[in-house]
């Protein structure tokens, strides 16, 4: 589960793969649980009276992410008990907002006061999405037939998008899997594809386009190239293409074990939950692990503990420079590995290439006494070339300081903020939407709590859905004296 926030949908649960947890781990189960149940009652508190989502639940409810919240309560419900009226109220809400004419969605609606027709054609875009959302919550209804026909008879408008390719692929799968049609868009998806020889593994790239969740870069080409895995999965067709899309996916998990944004990480979990297609592990696989020829860790891998993850930490057996490190498996498994190496870098004064976002965090002082307020004033300036749609700051409360949420509360009153969070040791701020050359100032005040000598946290300011673009602000040594 990503770290939650007060939005409905950065708030995301994974929860397709805690199945057999029960078996496994029976902590492992308890905090599952305990995850679902919070995501849950967080996610219900965003649906609107009479039906549909919207991102902060405050406002009109939105068509694409009403279909996605149908996803999330039906995978929900696949491993966990909700009330299953969530999921008939949407699905409804959705049919009520169908153009009965030619079974179509087109209220694109507007995400962080920006429209979403940019993305793709609008239509297709949205039709698709929305039946895939339907069909795989389970709706079969004569009304999504003329839905099915408008895809059918609309491919092409996608041209060469893989990111709206890949939904009507999904949404035609949904439908049916052996269709000529749903055959027709995984060909030209095929064909879309680029290779990748080191990785023996291929992608779907997006050129400058967006998804849904407004991710670019990076972040939409995982989307995409999960979003084709699905679908070619599910028709059981382009077998080699659906695999190298998966070991795309497998090769660009970070080291943190995520894709970057919510929804790629997502889409890639789904995606490589189903390329396993229901395969158990048999009988019992031994493992060894050894670094420069020294044993560092062993186990066993099992049907019942298949699927819970192992972390093992070989910092006792490496060694400046490069490390062998090999995994010696007697017995049949298909588990995965990865290794991920974590260092730490000290600020330096050598120049670095200007972010898409950057922060800076001023202190009216770095000296004062147990009776002072700190007064601390964060600027962000976007430098990107297009609008962003969700940018979230982390502003670290020094060690020793407590921080004001009066502060953060006016200025999420004077809408230079959607909302804010704020634990004992950081203030999360929401900011929505931001253009280029915005700048934006956050002034608040610190109050120390006894004398300390402390580098303050840094604070960080990135896009949500592509993650990658963030700026980070240099830390700053304060001294508390009484």
């Amino acid at each position: 589960m990503e770290q939650t926030s007060s939005s409905a949908y950065p708030n995301i649960l994974v929860v397709d793969y805690v199945k057999k947890a029960r078996v496994a781990s029976p902590e492992l189960l308890m905090k599952s649980e305990q995850y679902l149940n919070v995501g849950y009652q967080k996610l219900l508190t965003f649906e609107r009276p009479g039906g549909g989502f919207d991102w902060w639940g405050s406002g009109p409810p939105l068509v694409w992410l009403s279909a996605y919240g149908l996803q999330e309560f039906n995978d929900m419900a696949k491993v966990y008990p909700i009330d299953k009226g969530v999921i008939v109220r949407t699905q409804k809400w959705l049919m009520d907002q169908q153009n009965a004419a030619d079974g179509t969605w087109d209220k694109i609606g507007m995400t962080h006061g920006v429209t979403l027709e940019h993305v793709g054609d609008p239509k297709l875009l949205l039709t698709s999405y929305v039946v895939w959302s339907l069909v795989d919550s389970g709706m079969r209804s004569p009304q999504l037939e003329k839905s099915v026909k408008y895809i059918r008879e609309h491919t092409k408008d996608a041209k060469d998008n893989p990111y709206v390719l890949a939904l009507a692929a999904n949404a035609l799968a949904a439908w049916d899997a052996d269709d000529d049609s749903t055959l027709q868009v995984l060909k030209t998806l095929d064909g879309l594809k680029k290779e990748k020889p080191e990785w023996k593994a291929a992608s779907f790239p997006c050129g400058g386009g967006v998804s849904l969740s407004y991710a670019h870069g990076d972040s939409v080409t995982v989307e995409a190239t999960a979003l084709t895995a699905l679908a070619m999965l599910k028709t059981k067709q382009y077998t080699t293409s659906a695999n190298q899309a998966l070991m795309y996916l497998v090769k660009s998990k970070d080291a943190s074990g995520t894709w970057g944004s919510t929804q790629a990480t997502i889409l890639s979990l789904k995606a490589l939950v189903a390329g396993l297609g229901g395969v158990k592990q048999k009988g019992k696989a031994e493992f060894v692990i050894t670094v420069n020829g020294k044993e560092a860790g062993k186990g066993e891998v099992t049907e019942d503990n298949a699927d819970v993850m192992r972390l093992f930490d070989l910092k006792e057996v490496t060694k400046v420079g490069a490390n062998d490190v090999e995994i010696e498996v007697k017995g049949d498994t298909n588990m995965m590995y990865q290794v991920v190496g974590r260092h730490y870098a000290p600020w330096g004064d050598k120049p670095v290439d200007k972010p898409a976002i950057d922060i800076d965090v001023e202190y009216d002082r770095t000296k004062l006494s147990t009776a002072d307020l700190l007064k601390a004033k964060a600027t962000l300036r976007y430098h990107g070339a297009m609008p962003t749609y969700m940018v979230i700051v982390d502003l670290g409360i020094p060690p020793g300081f407590t921080a004001d949420p009066g502060d953060f509360a006016e200025i999420v009153a004077a809408k230079r903020a959607e909302k804010f969070s704020m634990t004992a040791r950081q203030v999360t701020l929401y900011l929505g939407d931001v253009k280029p050359g915005d700048v934006k100032l956050f002034e608040y005040t610190l109050r120390p709590k006894y004398p300390i000598k402390a580098k303050t946290p840094a604070a960080v300011a990135y896009e949500y859905y592509t993650p990658a673009n963030r700026g980070t602000a240099k830390p700053v040594e304060l001294t508390v004296e009484k």
